[in-house]
């Protein structure tokens, strides 16, 4: 969460008041002179106490003073010289951490602009700021729009300011790397030629730095040394970087990380006191930068000790880093206290809180104090806290992704202290906040993104605002459309493509700043955001049925720990998992997935077998020692995901001769259900309307000239959209559906994107027979393949993309995926799979039977008419399931009971039954109940 610092661009700033504006966009007024020079002078003296870093107050007064004599002027031009001092009133705000005004300033500033000269090259600095201040909340995706659109507006115009361009560039390779995108960072910075490009001293400076940073994380040792080496000459020998601070501490940051990641401890140290001493050489009023310089060095100077053993130095280092810390956000946030976790986030607070938990954690280990365990265990607290936070801030999801994939340890490590404390005390406290530490690492993006919809649903915001957030959705959803598309045709248009990348771009820009407003602004919707609720033990026990239990994972390297929950008891154990487990299970997943029928049958066999029969030991067996229960709900984690349990494998099992019919699956003992976490399967989604009792069922005809109906087995053999084999057994499942329970089925040309639209919020079921179609590159653009038959529609292209069904408002409790891959996608650390599923789930629909692998038409069909059967009989999602692959094992051959033509089909969410059982049943029993008993007092009387 390092400073992430803007451009400095002083320098144009002052030439800027020289140049005569150009007036592009609206007419020029002649200027009072007397007041041109009074506004130059307020904004030089303004620039004067800023570049110094001694007084920012007093460079707040003066460019205020400026920009007021602008406005309230009618003899100066409201133009690019009054965006530059809302810019620099951004920069100043972004110092002292108060985000929310930095981006109010540029968006004035983008507003001018807009008005005045939309190809003025000041838009570059304004897209960059905004990069950075999103950069400093770790909002890196969001940050990489920002710093892309920057660097192409300076193409698209000429390369206006070459040196801007640099630290742009510069800026946007450094991102790379946090991102780990390794090659595309060094394929863009292979593009730099230092003795060829026209630039300053300091850019060359920060370009060495930058590369020796991207040689460094590459595992180029001594290319990453050479460049650090110039660097460092350079900084020696040209005076005038020195009068850059802020590149010259980017210059320190890199170099220890530098030499951290080798090991060379001594020489880091030695640059972390270098870096000191220039701190102390800094202005002795500039206070504000020198706690943050300071912090920041300290942050690593502490890794280092807690690396080396000197576990007490370390620990010092943190806590006085945190409290200089605490007490500077805590002077700058006094106007807005809810402005405070924000700024925090900007600093090193959240490094040093992890940093603190884990030395705090390392003494424990030494002394085996249990005060010690105590602090870590409160230090960890803090951190959890911090860390969601920080993610609760990010506006892109991919940000939210990404950053629980890096933090994921830390919540790892957290639970295990939680784990701990509760084994050595007894207290349910601890193993309660253990629990929602793991609920916290689990499916948080999409959780999120859910609380965040329902802030501003039930917030107390204005209905314009409401209106003005649909219409920017539905906007931004229509532009995305027409992107993609245009992207995939096949001869895509350039200027088209332009056109939408900068009409989406200006959209989320705009969004972002709408958001932004009604965080500061409303204090409802900021509570119901940032204070997310997570499910614990105690509510997951009171919840669950009484023939149920609740089975959640926690994987790591090592170890994994697992939850038992039913209504008897709340458990939890742990076990050492060896270093292969996880590639085991893509093993297990890849056997299943891509079964060959014609080779290697008998090794497919045996080894499916000893892998299924060891993952019941580790996953399942172990639980049933704390419950009784035959209902299980699996909470997978990491690569537990992959694997489908019902398949599991009870008992040792000869292998000499094949016979899948024979196996003693886990299905044939207990149901299984899954979710991505136990908060998402108890959250309560509110529903716009009350939907029919019935199912609305899709089967669509595809027309393809290549291939013939007689001819087609499998769900999806091709991933182009336009090519798709025809499904014969989907309309035989759809109707055999319809004559099971109440159904609405639209099949052939008639199932349309168009119809599904038009009604799915009104059905209590939906029913997709259809082509998946997924794009890992770019899960929000996998689609639900509806008819490709032309039926005239020229507004639905009948492709359903993931980020549509996002932006649907559903009212059903289940959706049926019968469609290949349905619950497949690319798998992301703490999040699970990237499915299309996800999107059901984000729309409102709480039960998801999807599948996890391409499955067969004949055999999908079968288990759908069982499995609605079974639902009509009052059965939960989970056992109609398991009835109806049982059904389908008691008829199927030696070929297909292999478990790839049945074990795909997984309930997802919410298991309880969709139709209760009758009410003539009900009263049948009663009345047998009755008579019965009527039977018996007159037989005792007689």
């Amino acid at each position: 969460m390092e400073q992430a610092y803007a451009s400095r661009f002083i320098y144009i700033l002052i030439l800027a008041f020289f140049i005569p504006s150009s007036g592009h966009a609206q007419e020029e007024i002649e200027e009072d002179t007397l007041i041109q020079q009074q506004i130059y002078d307020y904004g030089n003296i303004g620039l004067a106490f800023y570049q110094t870093n001694i007084n920012l107050d007093s460079a707040e007064f003066y460019y205020k003073k400026a920009l007021e004599l602008a406005y309230s002027s009618s003899r100066y031009n409201i133009n690019f010289r009054v965006a530059i001092y809302h810019t620099l009133l951004a920069s100043l705000y972004r110092d002292i951490y108060n985000n929310g005004e930095a981006l109010m300033h540029l968006n004035e500033a983008e507003r001018i602009l807009n008005r005045t000269d939309p190809t003025h090259y000041f838009f570059g600095y304004v897209y960059h700021n905004k990069g950075n201040i999103y950069r400093v909340q770790e909002d890196y995706y969001r940050t990489k729009e920002y710093y892309e659109y920057a660097l192409d507006f300076y193409i698209r115009n000429g390369y206006q300011n070459m040196n801007e361009f640099a630290f742009v560039y510069s800026n946007y390779v450094e991102l790379l790397l946090e991102l780990k995108e390794y090659e595309l960072a060094e394929e863009k910075f292979s593009m730099i030629d230092l003795n060829r490009l026209n630039v300053s001293p300091v850019v060359k400076f920060r370009i060495l730095t930058t590369n020796g940073s991207l040689y460094s994380q590459m595992g180029k040792y001594d290319l990453a040394v050479k460049q650090f080496e110039q660097a460092e000459k350079n900084l020696k020998y040209q005076p005038t970087i020195k009068e850059y601070p802020r590149d010259i501490l980017n210059y320190y940051y890199d170099v220890i990380e530098f030499y951290i990641l080798y090991g060379d401890y001594d020489q880091a140290l030695k640059k972390c006191d270098d870096a000191y001493i220039f701190i102390e050489s800094l202005d002795s009023r500039a206070t504000i930068s020198k706690i943050v310089y300071s912090t920041d060095i300290s942050l690593r100077s502490a890794g280092v000790h807690y690396q080396q053993g000197n576990l007490e130095r370390a620990l010092w280092i943190v806590n006085n880093s945190i409290k200089d810390l605490d007490v500077f956000i805590k002077n700058i946030s006094i106007e807005n206290s809810t402005n405070f976790k924000t700024n925090e986030l900007s600093t090193a607070l959240p490094d040093l809180y992890v940093l603190k938990s884990r030395i705090l954690f390392e003494v424990y280990k030494r002394t085996h104090a249990f005060e010690d365990l105590v602090k870590s265990y409160e230090a960890y607290q803090k951190t959890i806290e911090t860390l969601n936070h920080m993610k609760l801030a990010m506006s892109d999801e991919n940000s939210r992704i990404f950053a629980t994939s890096r933090i994921l340890e830390v919540y790892n490590e957290a639970i295990y202290v939680g784990k701990l404390l509760h084994d050595l005390t007894g207290e349910f406290k601890y193993l309660e906040q253990s629990f929602v530490f793991a609920e916290t690492s689990k499916s948080f993006a999409l959780y999120s993104e859910i609380k965040d919809v329902e802030a501003m649903q039930f917030s107390d915001l204005p209905d314009n605002i409401k209106q003005r957030e649909k219409r920017f959705m539905g906007e931004i959803q229509a532009y995305e459309e027409l992107l993609y598309k245009e992207q995939i045709s096949s001869s895509p248009d350039s200027s088209n493509i332009t056109f939408y990348k900068d009409a989406l771009f200006h959209l989320e820009d705009d969004y972002g700043d709408l958001k932004q407003e009604i965080e500061q602004n409303y204090e409802n919707y900021y509570e119901l955001k940032y204070n997310p609720k997570f499910v614990t033990l105690s509510e997951v026990q009171d919840k669950l049925a009484y023939r149920d239990a609740l089975i959640e994972y926690v994987l790591s390297d090592s170890l994994l720990i697992t939850y038992v929950v039913d209504r008897k008891g709340i458990n939890v154990f742990s076990q050492e998992i060896e270093p292969e487990f996880t590639n085991k299970c893509l093993e297990y997943y890849e056997l299943l997935n891509n079964q060959n029928f014609s080779g290697g049958v008998r090794e497919n066999y045996r080894r499916y077998v000893e892998l299924g029969y060891e993952f019941y030991k580790i996953l399942i067996e172990p639980c049933l020692e704390y419950t009784d229960r035959k209902n299980f709900t699996i909470i997978p984690d990491g690569a537990i995901t992959y694997i489908p349990f019902e398949g599991l494998v009870t008992k040792e099992t000869d292998t000499e001769y094949i016979n899948y019919m024979k196996l003693p699956y886990l299905i044939k003992d207990f149901s299984v259900g899954y979710s991505h976490s136990s908060t998402l399967l108890f959250s309560e989604r509110y529903k716009t309307k009350s939907p029919e009792d019935r199912v609305l069922a899709f089967a669509p005809l595809y027309e393809n000239s290549l291939y013939s109906t007689d001819t087609a087995q499998f769900r999806q053999m091709f991933e182009d959209s336009d090519y798709l084999f025809p499904l014969v057994g989907t309309i035989k499942e759809v109707q055999s559906i319809n004559e099971t329970v109440p159904s609405r089925v639209f099949i052939n040309e008639k199932a349309t994107e168009a119809n599904f639209k038009k009604y799915a919020s009104d059905y209590n079921v939906l029913h997709l027979a259809m082509h998946t179609i997924m794009r890992d590159d770019n899960p929000l653009n996998s689609m639900l393949a509806f008819t490709n038959v032309d039926t005239g529609d020229t507004i639905e292209d009948n492709r359903l993309y993931a980020y549509e069904i996002y932006n649907m408002k559903l009212n059903a409790q289940m959706a049926v995926l019968s469609s290949c891959n349905s619950g497949l996608g690319k798998m992301q650390k703490g999040e699970g799979m990237m499915s299309l599923a996800r999107g059901f789930i984000y729309a409102g629909c709480p039960s998801i039977i999807m599948t996890l692998w391409q499955v067969a038409d004949k055999s999908s069909s079968e288990l759908m008419t069982s499995f609605y059967k079974y639902l009509k009989r009052g059965k939960s999602k989970p056992e109609a399931m398991r009835l109806a692959k049982i059904d389908y094992l008691e008829s199927a051959d030696d070929l297909t009971s292999n478990p790839y033509f049945w074990s795909g089909f997984v309930v997802l969410g919410d298991g309880s039954p969709i139709y209760r059982k009758s009410g003539f049943a009900y009263w049948m029993i009663v009345i047998t109940v009755f008579a019965g008993l009527m039977i018996f007092f007159q037989y005792r009387k007689s």
